[in-house]
């Protein structure tokens, strides 16, 4: 591997940890590696082996899943839909077929 690299997945496995705000005890223990692994990994003298890297991958994944899904909680909730304070009585019905002066009216408008 040539020293960028190299240089890349260290600087990635420590962002990861830091991203989501884990020791490196922490994270070796969701990697199932020890904490010294994680060190070496960051400063560079030695890099994930091929199971390591999926376990990364599988990590990081769930990781943005569960930061998602904090971000969707931490959202306000949408306004409740518009409801009016009182319920107004219906409006009496009008019966213009009685009244023919209230026809003209109507008609003339």
């Amino acid at each position: 591997m040539n020293h960028d690299g190299l240089s890349s997945i260290r600087s990635g496995v420590r962002q990861l940890r830091q991203r989501f705000g884990l020791t490196q005890a922490q994270f070796a223990e969701r990697l199932h590696v020890t904490p010294l692994t994680v060190l070496r990994w960051e400063s560079g003298q030695s890099t994930p082996r091929p199971l390591a890297l999926a376990k990364l991958g599988e990590l990081e994944r769930e990781l943005a899943s569960q930061e998602a899904g904090r971000r969707r909680r931490s959202q306000p909730s949408p306004p409740a839909a518009w409801k009016p304070k009182a319920q107004l009585a219906p409006a009496p019905a009008l019966d213009f077929a009685g009244n023919a002066d209230a026809i003209l009216a109507v008609a003339e408008a």
